[in-house]
């Protein structure tokens, strides 16, 4: 479970730019050290208390603005005013330092308004989610957000749609919202979701879930990266999921056309899984996946209860695992894929049974001999997982799209030998900033740099976390 314990490291570290919007009309301020709910709830004179800031009606525009450093326990923030498409309502943190906190609640942030964003903070140790948009809410925005130790990291109620959940750190959400002894109840425990979906129409893009795994009396363990239930028409895609007990699993008779792209999904965890989905789960599609599974006892998908061509649509997917490369009890519509590990499922025209070469069990970029190399079927994507472009002519196959030459890079910034989580510290310090003011060094990713400190160089730098350079 090292990388889900990165994760949250990684997380505690990011700083980003204070927002520029500080004098404007209709933005309030929060501080919960220096701060007075006395106070007139400007920059200069802040509140304190989260329940004071929930008391403000938010208009259409308004910004919340909490104070990095701050920190509240047992206060939820609460938004069930609304934006509009063109003047959203958004929290977001200002100030340096870390992420402001809040902990310690059932939800920490509980949105019930249309178009919020919720940028910025960190929502850590919730019964419940550290971010709930809840029934009603429509069109929020979760990005840029630590989430960690809660039941659910993110979680999008029924009867909420059309959010977008991206470019958030997710972390060790390894809490049981169920746990029973068995017996008497041996199929009810429930929980350590990274993000849970309930909602339809919902995006979740270019997060890091890390850390989904927990004990379970039913399951032996239990946990999912992204768990979809009575959920439809849901994107998930360029994530990358690392040592979660399952990536996704589907549930739900109302759960149908949910569509997983181009995310990269490494675990060691104990019975890890790609993918689990029932009969009724129909039209899940799956595209350009990279899923590499090292345990003993691990599998990649896994269609039960009916499994057909309604129900599962799979090309251009690279899974390897040890225990089973993938069971289906049924034909279902594959092409295009290459699987590595005891196939419980006839592969489909074009699919192979053979090593995709990653290039370690850590990165699973593909190797230069690898067979998915310029082997893929055209789909119509532009880019991979780590951002860079997908060819019009001759795709890969999963989710990195090979590069050619790339840089040797071993970013090995404190010169003790290897990277550890002092380097990750330092190129995190940089996050969000342009290439320069920060060092060049720091700019590790994609290849070619793109000119900033960004997701994907965190990206690269936690598949090499633990190389050795020399």
């Amino acid at each position: 479970m090292k990388h889900a314990f990165l994760g949250f490291l990684v997380a505690a570290v990011i700083s980003l730019a204070a927002d520029s919007a500080v004098s404007a009309a209709g933005s309030y301020y929060v501080d919960s050290v220096n701060g007075n709910d006395g106070n007139a709830g400007t920059q200069s004179a802040p509140w304190q208390s989260l329940s004071r800031a929930n008391s403000q009606v938010l208009a259409p525009g308004d910004s919340l603005f909490l104070k990095r450093g701050s920190s509240w326990s047992g206060q939820a923030l609460l938004v069930p005013e609304n934006g509009t498409a063109g003047s959203r309502i958004t929290v977001d943190a200002y100030g340096s330092g870390a992420s402001p906190l809040i902990s310690g609640v059932s939800s920490c942030a509980y949105v019930s308004g249309d178009y919020v964003t919720v940028r910025n903070l960190t929502l850590d140790d919730c019964s419940w989610a550290g971010i709930q948009f809840a029934a009603g809410a429509t069109f929020g925005l979760a990005e840029l957000n630590t989430v960690s130790h809660n039941a659910a990291g993110v979680h999008v109620a029924t009867g909420s749609s059309d959010n977008t959940i991206q470019k958030n750190i997710v972390v060790n959400n390894n809490k049981m919202s169920v746990l029973t002894p068995c017996p008497p109840s041996c199929s009810d425990d429930s929980g350590a979701f990274g993000i849970l979906l309930n909602g339809n129409r919902n995006k979740v893009a270019n997060n890091t879930v890390s850390g989904s795994d927990t004990f379970s009396y039913d399951f032996a363990r239990d946990g999912a990266a992204v768990e979809l239930y009575n959920a439809s028409a849901n994107t998930i895609q360029r994530n990358v999921a690392i040592d979660n007990e399952t990536f996704s699993e589907l549930g739900g008779a109302s759960t149908t056309d949910n569509t997983f792209i181009y995310n990269s999904v490494r675990s060691a965890t104990p019975q890890a899984k790609f993918v689990v989905l029932p009969g009724v789960a129909l039209n899940t599609t799956l595209r350009n996946n990279s899923a590499y599974l090292t345990d003993a006892n691990s599998q990649g998908f896994v269609c039960y209860s009916g499994c057909s061509p309604t129900v599962l649509h799979m090309r251009n997917n690279l899974v390897k695992a040890v225990l089973k490369a993938g069971y289906a009890d049924g034909a279902f519509d594959d092409g295009y894929g290459i699987y590595k590990g005891p196939a419980q499922f006839s592969p489909g025209p074009n699919s192979t049974l053979a090593d995709p070469l990653f290039h370690s069990p850590t990165d699973l970029h593909l190797e230069p001999t690898s067979l998915a190399i310029d082997s893929g079927l055209l789909l119509g994507y532009s880019t991979d997982v780590d951002g860079n472009p997908v060819p019009s002519d001759k795709p890969d196959r999963g989710a990195y799209e090979a590069q050619a030459a790339q840089t040797a890079v071993c970013p090995d910034f404190n010169a003790d030998g290897h990277v550890d989580i002092f380097d990750i510290s330092s190129l995190t310090a940089w996050f969000g900033r342009p290439v320069p003011p920060t060092p060049v060094q720091y700019d590790i990713a994609p290849d070619p740099p793109d000119g900033f400190v960004d997701i994907f160089d965190i990206s690269r730098m936690t598949g090499l976390f633990g190389e050795h350079c020399t």
